[in-house]
């Protein structure tokens, strides 16, 4: 992920022979946050300028994807819509994003079923990456996602303190 880019040729060996484990790659991203910068490892709060929250008036999360991003299509309209009235839902959600191809099953609605080959089944898998201290690690990196008082992340302890 960013093991080339390190200023010192011993982490560069180090991150390459651990470039695998989460616990590394925490390390890499919070130590060397220049070198080791991509915008998925940015805070989402920072993708949003402060002058625009008092317009958010939904945010989405990720364990209700689905109903919200139908409640935010059921509320888009275009003008250049050839029927009238006719709402992103109606016209991409309900249908999805078309025919099957070799990755994924595409008819049902948007975000209904994930059937594609690289689905990780991410959340069952926290406590096989996780530990104190990588926890720990994730909580001071992102702090700034709970502080914002619009968000409601919900709080995950996997350990007791």
């Amino acid at each position: 992920f960013c093991c080339n880019n390190l200023p010192d040729e011993g982490e560069t060996k180090k991150c390459i022979a651990n470039e695998k484990k989460f616990e590394s790659f925490l390390h890499y991203v919070t130590k060397y946050p220049e070198e080791c910068f991509n915008v998925h490892w940015e805070p989402q709060i920072a993708k949003i300028d402060s002058k625009w929250w008092p317009y958010i008036d939904l945010i989405g999360y990720q364990d209700n994807l689905q109903k919200d991003a139908q409640r935010i299509l059921k509320q888009l309209f275009s003008s250049r819509d050839e029927v009238e009235g006719r709402s992103a839902w109606e016209r991409y959600g309900v249908t999805g994003w078309g025919a099957s191809n070799e990755c994924e099953n595409r008819t049902h609605s948007f975000l209904e079923e994930n059937s594609s080959s690289h689905k990780l089944d991410t959340g069952s898998h926290l406590l096989e990456w996780y530990t104190a201290e990588t926890e720990k690690m994730v909580e001071k990196k992102w702090a700034i996602e709970w502080s914002q008082e619009r968000v409601k992340f919900k709080k995950v302890k996997l350990f007791p303190r």
